[in-house]
């Protein structure tokens, strides 16, 4: 069994992704060592080159006017892909935002539908057999978790970004839902 988590910030991924790896009897990805990590990286671009170029391409016209901003999206790349990388060798497993999250990551805009379409080639070349569960949660049991940790997404680039960031991502979070589950057959909402 192959599974994706895409949530938001405070959806519950990693809490569900331990619960569902333990009811299920299935490893979730994870990359600990960074020599491992570039192992991975390397194996997903032999693989996908072509993926890794557009979506490379992707985060820099994106970005590109934003260094920080840039090399923050460019560690979150490097971290689906090594996870995709990894997952190439395994049949049972289970990733907690993998390559099908990566729009949230990529855009600080809202997202048209023309945007995802490199993410649903990448699914139907690369993921065919993956359940993604969407995880579906209420606003404010979202924003009380991301409360109690105590950091929010992107504060360390200004909290008014911070919030803009959260506007923007809750907006792309019905996009993108509503075209995976469109274009998605193992696509499925899950309420957490």
């Amino acid at each position: 069994m192959k599974i994706e988590l895409i949530g938001l910030p405070g959806s519950g991924k990693t809490y569900l992704s331990k619960k569902k790896s333990f009811e299920l009897n299935i490893n979730i990805l994870f990359i600990g060592k960074k020599i491992c990590k570039y192992f991975f990286c390397v194996i997903f671009c032999f693989y996908r080159f072509y993926f890794f170029v557009l979506i490379l391409k992707l985060i820099y016209v994106e970005n590109k006017n934003n260094k920080k901003l840039l090399s923050h999206k460019l560690y979150l790349f490097s971290e689906c892909i090594s996870l995709e990388g990894k997952a190439f060798f395994s049949d049972n497993y289970l990733i907690d935002q993998g390559f099908m999250y990566l729009p949230f990551s990529i855009f600080d805009r809202q997202i048209k539908e023309e945007d995802l379409a490199i993410f649903l080639n990448y699914y139907n070349k690369s993921c065919k057999n993956r359940i993604l569960l969407l995880l579906e949660v209420e606003e404010n049991i979202r924003q009380n978790r991301i409360r109690k940790r105590g950091r929010r997404p992107r504060s360390a680039f200004g909290s008014d970004y911070a919030l803009e960031f959260d506007s923007i991502i809750s907006f792309n979070k019905d996009v993108v839902y509503r075209i995976y589950l469109k274009n998605i057959k193992n696509a499925k909402i899950f309420f957490n």
